[in-house]
């Protein structure tokens, strides 16, 4: 009969073969969330400078302008939405939300984007 060496090299090779996939899919799940992150805080940051404009009495082109330069995010002046207050007193809120169609970098289960939506108020100041 013929000994056999002993060798962990197989079983080295195995266990890596079955922990791989799960690293990987850590390793990208980190990165499509931190991109998500990075995505709903730049939306979030264009709306509140759009409030902000908004709050201070600039006209509906210059709030969207301020919110497309802000969030440096592709979103078109059909995903901005503006609500002024109908008394425009001193203190009412000025409300601007927007929404971005974010596109998943390793899509899973068929989903090929995830809609982000930010929405905020301003109290009026003038």
């Amino acid at each position: 009969m013929m000994a056999f060496k002993k060798s962990g090299r197989g079983q080295a090779l195995v266990e890596f073969a079955l922990v791989l996939p799960l690293l990987l899919v850590l390793f990208f799940a980190i990165i499509e969330f931190g991109y998500l992150f990075y995505h709903q805080y730049c939306l979030a940051d264009g709306v509140r400078a759009g409030a902000r404009a908004g709050s201070i009495g600039r006209d509906l082109a210059d709030i969207r302008n301020e919110v497309i330069a802000r969030s440096t995010l592709p979103i078109s002046i059909n995903d901005i939405s503006i609500s002024k207050p109908a008394n425009s007193l001193k203190g009412s809120p000025f409300r601007v939300s927007a929404s971005f169609n974010h596109r998943l970098l390793t899509p899973l289960l068929g989903k090929q984007s995830i809609v982000l939506s930010f929405n905020t108020s301003s109290p009026m100041e003038y």
